[in-house]
Parts: C-alpha cells; structure tokens; sequence
C-alpha cells in the first residue's frame, strides 16, 4: 500500500500494533492515529534471564562487554548460544498438552 500523504489508523495496541506504528509515523505526510482501549502488556523477550544475569537493563552493550566479546569468541559464543537456548526452550508453551502449555 501506497501510505504517503494520508491519514492512517490503527486499531488496537498488539503485537502488530507494536511492530507497524513506528514505522508508519516515518512516512512522509501521514496523519497516524492509534484508537487503544486498553493498557498494552509487553512480555520480557526470550532470554531476559540471561540479561538479567549480566545486570543489563537494556538492548544497548557497555563498552567493557563489547570488548569483552570481542577479546574473548568463546565468553560471546557462550553467550549467544545461551540466548538461543533459553529462547529455543520456550516452544513448549506452543505444543498442547505439554507442562509448559498446561
């Protein structure tokens, strides 16, 4: 769709919601109203257990941790693979019948 110079509105506040807003604001010329009825809920990301264990309170790395990954591949392999892993476990709450579904 061709969303230059017109008036947009977006119904609700989920998860497209979230992903669609910011972007449409960018275009040129639009006039972008969101209708919402209620407050939005957003879940920490998959691996916020990791990041809480690293004492990060954003998605922004200090410059002792960027450095840190880059003298040490094995320290920011670890990393990224526990990342992976605690994002590859939540699929269970996916499949029915399973404990993390129940």
């Amino acid at each position: 769709y061709a969303f230059e110079n017109k008036r947009i509105g977006v119904i609700g506040s989920g998860s497209s919601a979230i992903q669609i807003v910011p972007n449409l604001r960018e275009i040129s010329g639009t006039q972008l109203s969101c209708f919402v009825r209620s407050k939005t809920w957003i879940s920490p990301p998959f691996g916020q257990a990791l990041w809480d264990s690293l004492g990060m309170t954003s998605f922004e790395f200090s410059e002792d941790q960027k450095r840190r990954f880059h003298e040490d591949p094995e320290y920011y392999y670890k990393f990224r693979m526990d990342i992976e892993q605690g994002g590859n476990a939540e699929h269970e709450v996916t499949i029915t019948g399973t404990a993390k579904q129940k």
